[in-house]
């Protein structure tokens, strides 16, 4: 059976295993499993993640539950104290700031790029098509955690067309901490954005509508976050 690379189950699943590089097999299956929950809102932020019942739940090695938490640690989904179990992280105010400030450098210069160098977008419109599949749409509830993937997976998408691999690098180390952020998008109803206007606008090459309609995103996203962050 064939699968489509651009199909939100497709997408959440290379963000699930985005950040496991470098693990062992069997620590990038847990690892990739509690990505998931995490990201489902399964393990709310501040939630333990302790040895020994993972060691149950996965049926894997204390070995293999420590590498696998290092590696969501490194990734920025975890905190790890020696005294305690590690845990779920919580993102502060300041830490949302810090994403989403470093977030809005790269997707605005992947634009200008993508713009001046006169880039493929095939990527990004089948990310738009994606994101439109999953979309509630106005009005019509919160978002869901297929909608919050294929968001960010118009993003990465975004930033790739530019073509640049260390823009693209520097995006999927932000992606984990941004997915996070983004749980806080799951307790507001609102509008769903302007990611088919945004493409539009690129595909006309736009510079400054592209850069005025993706910035106005960025900071509107980034309100919605702040408000569910704590100090």
């Amino acid at each position: 059976m064939t699968t489509d690379p651009h199909s939100p189950v497709e997408s959440a699943a290379r963000l699930a295993l985005a950040s496991g590089n470098g693990l062992s097999n069997a620590a990038d299956r847990v690892a990739a499993a509690l990505r998931a929950d995490i990201f489902a809102g399964g393990l709310p932020p501040g939630s333990a993640l302790r040895e020994v019942e993972l060691v149950t739940r996965h049926g894997v090695s204390r070995h293999t539950v420590r590498e696998a938490l290092r590696g969501l640690a490194t990734s920025g989904l975890v905190s790890q104290d020696p005294h305690r179990s590690a845990r779920v992280r919580v993102l502060s105010r300041a830490d949302v700031r810090d994403v989403f400030g470093l977030r809005r450098v790269l997707e605005l210069e992947a634009v200008r790029r993508i713009v001046e160098e006169d880039a493929p977008l095939a990527g990004v419109e089948a990310a738009v098509a994606a994101r439109e599949a999953v979309e509630v749409g106005p009005g019509g509830g919160r978002y869901t955690t297929d909608e919050l993937d294929a968001d960010l997976e118009f993003h990465r998408a975004l930033v790739r067309a530019a073509g640049s691999p260390r823009l693209a690098r520097a995006f999927d180390l932000l992606a984990g901490e941004l997915r996070l952020a983004f749980l806080a998008l799951m307790h507001d109803a609102g509008d769903r954005g302007d990611h088919r206007a945004i493409l539009d606008a690129v595909v006309a090459r736009d510079a400054g509508v592209a850069l005025d309609l993706l910035d106005t995103h960025i900071r509107d996203g980034l309100r919605i976050c702040l408000a569910g962050a704590p100090a």
